[in-house]
């Protein structure tokens, strides 16, 4: 997962990305800016879409980077429907070394 960033300056509004490895499948969202909450929020939304079950299915883990956008780590990681179940296992990427 990551975000992409448009023109410096010009936008706040980032691209949050979700790409699923295996079958290169890629979930999309437009974000108003960077803030962690913003995160939660786009990821609840893709979650009550497509349900707690086929979120983990498509999604075993989540490998993010360390920006400030992904700190929020219990929110990530916490089921919006279910309150018993936990989304995929949350890593973090160690820096410069991303392979």
């Amino acid at each position: 997962m990551g975000t992409v960033e448009g023109k410096q300056g010009k936008n706040e509004t980032v691209l949050l990305v979700l790409t699923e490895r295996a079958t290169n499948m890629e979930i999309i969202r437009l974000m108003k800016n960077k803030q962690k909450a913003n995160v939660i929020i786009e990821l609840d939304k893709i979650e009550k879409e497509i349900g707690t079950k086929a979120f983990r299915e498509k999604f075993k883990t989540i490998t993010m980077d360390n920006g400030g956008e992904f700190r929020d780590y219990e929110g990530i990681k916490k089921s919006l429907l279910d309150e018993n179940q936990m989304r995929p296992k949350v890593f973090y990427a160690h820096s410069y070394f991303a392979w």
